[in-house]
């Protein structure tokens, strides 16, 4: 059994541990408060383009008989759900980084990812494992200890993964061009429908929470690694006087 309650612990750490006190950090630091705003701007993204839209939008899909028959087509049922999460969440993200014109550049995208990521490891993983210990640990002992930490390494990597997604967004919105929401959105449609095939094809639940990590590290070391070298510091204040500046200049 103990196996299983670190695990539930340790899913609680990732999936709303992390997320919350990253805007801890960010309240109680008046160097981070800067990026309080992107934060909450991807939290509010998230709920707007899955839980409050696509989600519903989908249940309601499921009551359609031919919504029900096209479930059963195993790769094109795969490719809608990928695509149609991709164009949600990335659409949603570039709306709401347009609407940021003071709160651009790469550190606020980093917030914007942990926000928007962060609150749907809130939702999917971390008050329902919360809800566990404190209630129903004896639940945890109907679950193989391996498959309870899974959910908190895949939350993990997500994390990362929208952190890239938002980064791509952003230069899009900054460079003025589509090429990074368009990368986004196909990105985000191969990571899901990837899982999904995956999952079908292998008797493995490590396996595909392995191409999930490869796929979220890859994509974020490649943001990290390509951003510009002439980028603003992380620090707020040099953002600002950047924004400032420009804003003087033009």
């Amino acid at each position: 059994m103990l196996p299983r309650i670190l695990g539930a612990v340790f899913n609680v750490l990732v999936a709303l541990v992390l997320p919350l006190g990253a805007l801890a950090v960010c309240l109680a630091r008046k160097r981070y408060r800067h990026y309080v705003l992107p934060m909450l701007v991807g939290t509010l993204t998230f709920l707007l383009s899955q839980t409050f839209t696509r989600v519903p939008l989908l249940g309601w899909l499921g009551g359609q008989a031919w919504y029900v028959a096209f479930t059963t087509q195993t790769v094109p049922y795969a490719l809608f759900l990928g695509l149609t999460a991709g164009l949600f969440e990335e659409l949603g993200r570039f709306i709401a980084m347009r609407l940021m014109r003071r709160h651009r550049g790469f550190g606020s995208a980093l917030a914007f990812g942990l926000g928007h990521g962060g609150v749907e490891a809130v939702w999917l993983v971390g008050i329902n494992y919360l809800a566990v210990l404190l209630l129903y640990g004896g639940t945890l002992a109907l679950y193989p200890w391996d498959q309870i930490f899974a959910a908190g390494f895949e939350r993990l990597f997500a994390i990362l993964a929208h952190i890239g997604f938002s980064v791509l967004v952003m230069r899009s919105v900054e460079n003025k061009r589509p090429w990074g929401l368009v990368a986004a959105i196909l990105l985000h449609a191969a990571l899901d429908a990837g899982i999904v095939l995956l999952a079908q094809r292998v008797n493995s639940l490590w396996v595909v929470e392995g191409a999930i990590a490869a796929f979220s590290l890859g994509l974020f070391v490649y943001v990290l690694a390509s951003r510009p070298k002439t980028a603003a510091p992380l620090e707020p204040e040099s953002i600002i006087k950047t924004e400032v500046s420009h804003e003087e200049n033009t």
